[in-house]
């Protein structure tokens, strides 16, 4: 009976180092898709995309023609990184009302590195 559980517990013991040892770690490149916009002043309207694959890319909207279409040019990059493999990973919305009613959108995308 003991000799059944000393060698029970070897084996447990032995598929739980092995299992240890073929763990993978993923490691994960990052990137934030930010819309900014300053509501009071109308001066503010840009979007930044920062990777840790690609650096960052910054988009005055404010040259464009409408304010209306601002959102839809944050998703459509939004889905452009998704077409080349990211993943939604987190959102956060940040309203500094004392700050000339600055308004950031932020997704934060990950992907595993190649």
């Amino acid at each position: 009976m003991i000799r059944t559980m000393g060698k029970t517990l070897f084996v447990l013991v032995f598929a739980l180092a092995l299992s240890v040892c073929s763990a993978q770690t993923v490691v994960y490149d990052y990137s934030a898709v930010e819309y900014s916009r300053q509501f009071s002043m109308k001066a503010l309207r840009q979007l930044t995309i920062t990777s840790t694959a690609s650096g960052t890319e910054v988009i005055d909207l404010a040259k464009t023609e409408s304010k209306d279409s601002d959102l839809l040019e944050f998703f459509k990059k939004i889905q452009e990184l998704e077409v080349k493999g990211w993943v939604l990973f987190d959102t956060e919305i940040y309203v500094y009302p004392d700050d000339h009613n600055i308004t950031k959108y932020v997704w934060v995308m990950r992907r595993p590195k190649p």
